[in-house]
């Protein structure tokens, strides 16, 4: 019953906040790979090393760990990706909206033993991000290269994703045609993550994804919260439309 309850819920917000997008931010209708597939992969013309960047590695269990980026390098980080690799520009031109950065996450993931691969670990199984609205949207960075044995994240087409009952026991199925993120530091992915299923690949023992997050609203004007540093400690937040509460800069 529970299950259901979020289900409509999140469904009803999503519906209600795509609308009041699509009619007030919208600069303009785009139809583009992006929104067409849901998910697309750009290159940088320079790559960020971030080996400076991190603070401390906070790490709540044996497969997963935080890598928390010091507050100083926060606007430093948003202005080499959005500025000077002109991925501002990217997204919009793949949109038609400004955005606003509402959280920042860096991490690494590692091998879930056989007797905890059911479990949900870091978002190993097949999901959509269901309390954000249609036009919700994430970027993937890698730090370190991912390949196949990395286990990168793995995202289903709009066009699948659409086909699958939310009821399934997604836990038992694997899906042929899912789209891998396997690249190095110059990469940039973008997803739609309301409207594609998508999960995190599981690293091969000895093995780990090592990758920086964000998460990207629909805004009037290109902004970032200035809690970002802060928020990293805390779980994603859920129905940005309703955390009206956070102090902003521009890009």
């Amino acid at each position: 019953m529970k299950k259901f309850f979020i289900h409509y819920f999140s469904l009803l917000y999503s519906n209600l906040t795509t609308f009041y997008e699509n009619l007030f931010l919208k600069t303009k209708t785009i139809y583009s790979e992006l929104t067409r597939v849901g998910f697309y992969r750009s290159k940088l013309k320079f790559k960020n090393d971030y080996s400076d960047f991190i603070e401390i590695k906070s790490s709540e269990d044996d497969f997963s760990e935080k890598l928390i980026i010091k507050e100083k390098y926060i606007s430093q980080i948003i202005d080499n990706i959005f500025i000077k690799n002109n991925i501002k520009k990217k997204i919009f031109d793949l949109t038609g909206f400004n955005y606003s950065i509402d959280f920042l996450l860096a991490y690494s993931t590692y091998n879930i033993n056989e007797s905890n691969i059911k479990k949900d670990i870091y978002a190993n199984h097949w999901h959509k991000d269901k309390p954000f609205s249609k036009n919700t949207l994430k970027i993937i960075l890698p730090i370190d290269e991912i390949l196949k044995d990395n286990g990168p994240m793995e995202i289903m087409p709009i066009k699948i994703s659409d086909k699958i009952d939310f009821s399934s026991n997604l836990k038992e199925i694997d899906f042929p045609d899912k789209y891998k993120l396997i690249g190095n530091e110059e990469d940039i992915f973008f997803f739609l993550p309301n409207l594609c299923y998508h999960r995190a690949g599981i690293p091969l023992a000895n093995h780990k994804r090592t990758q920086i997050m964000l998460q990207l609203n629909p805004s009037k004007k290109w902004k970032y919260s200035v809690n970002l540093y802060k928020k990293q400690y805390l779980l994603e937040p859920k129905f940005p439309l309703l955390n009206l509460s956070d102090d902003y800069k521009l890009i």
